[in-house]
């Protein structure tokens, strides 16, 4: 019986979980925290270069499944996925979910939602 439920803790801790989400509030908390999660911005050059969270990371949606900037990413480490509404950073969240990466979040509302600090390049 000891065996059967170690078994299944295993297969719980080891199973990626559903992605949750954070809003702009949340994410401003997370920030401050000292416990910097890496930011992913999954939207197209142009827009990324019009405005995005300072720290984020450019890797468009058709480019995440092949991007070697993924390497360097602990599956372990927080990650908050950002795009322009809250829509294809859901889509990118179950894509890094399903590549085995545990603990990532959407951006609700996306960048139209955020009013913290953006930098522009």
């Amino acid at each position: 019986m000891a065996l059967i439920i170690a078994f299944v803790a295993w297969q719980f801790i080891n199973k990626p979980h559903p992605g949750a989400e954070i809003d702009a509030d949340g994410l401003k908390q997370l920030l401050a925290s000292g416990d910097r999660p890496v930011l992913i911005d999954v939207r197209e050059t142009d827009e990324f270069a019009s405005g995005h969270i300072p720290g984020s990371i450019l890797i468009p949606l058709g480019e995440l499944d092949s991007s070697d900037l993924l390497e360097g990413i602990d599956p372990s480490q927080t990650i908050v996925v950002i795009c322009h509404s809250g829509s294809r950073s859901s889509f990118a969240q179950q894509m890094l979910i399903d590549m085995g990466y545990r603990n990532v979040s959407n951006l609700t509302g996306g960048i139209q939602k955020w009013d913290g600090p953006i930098e522009v390049n």
